[in-house]
């Protein structure tokens, strides 16, 4: 069995990490943030704080919310290449199990 490293230099959650990531984002040196989450919090206003963050520490993004239930190769190649055309410097990936995939 081959062994597999994952580095995830940074998680943020708690109650007002929705309110403060704009704040923890620009500290890492984000200027431009690929958002990636599912389209029905982004329906249900989950979202609103975080958007509101970014906006105030005058960050841009990009959401990405082509999500299937069961992510397949052919979603990780369309949401990389996405990634890579947005110009995006950091992801930030909200909600569930299939983001974070």
């Amino acid at each position: 069995m081959s062994s597999k490293v994952f580095r995830m230099p940074v998680v943020i959650s708690g109650r007002s990490s929705s309110e403060s990531i704009g704040v923890e984002l620009k500290a890492l040196g984000a200027h431009k943030v690929f958002l990636v989450t599912d389209e029905v919090l982004w329906k249900i206003g989950v979202l609103e704080k975080i958007v509101k963050s970014l906006k105030s520490e005058g960050l841009e993004f990009e959401k990405y919310n082509r999500l299937p239930s069961e992510p397949t190769t052919d979603f990780i190649r369309e949401g990389t290449n996405q990634f890579l055309q947005s110009g995006a410097d950091i992801i930030l990936a909200v909600g569930g199990g299939t983001p974070i995939d």
